[in-house]
């Protein structure tokens, strides 16, 4: 078995090999799933979680990170 073998990937059909250009779109297709799945959960677990990001962009509110 080569190491070409070990990193190659078939999901679902589709054959993925370890390119630069699949990492990234494999990292796009994380984030469009991922993100808004966690702001969901995130508002579920605190519903404070907006309007703590909402006071992220206020200068006075926030102290030294």
């Amino acid at each position: 078995m080569a190491i070409e073998d070990f990193f190659y990937v078939q999901l679902n059909g589709f054959d993925i090999t370890p390119t630069v250009q699949n990492s990234f779109l494999l990292m796009f297709m994380r984030m469009v799933l991922v993100v808004p799945l966690m702001a969901s959960f995130a508002t579920k677990l605190y519903p404070h979680t907006w309007q703590n990001i909402r006071e992220l962009g206020n200068t006075e509110s926030r102290p030294l990170l």
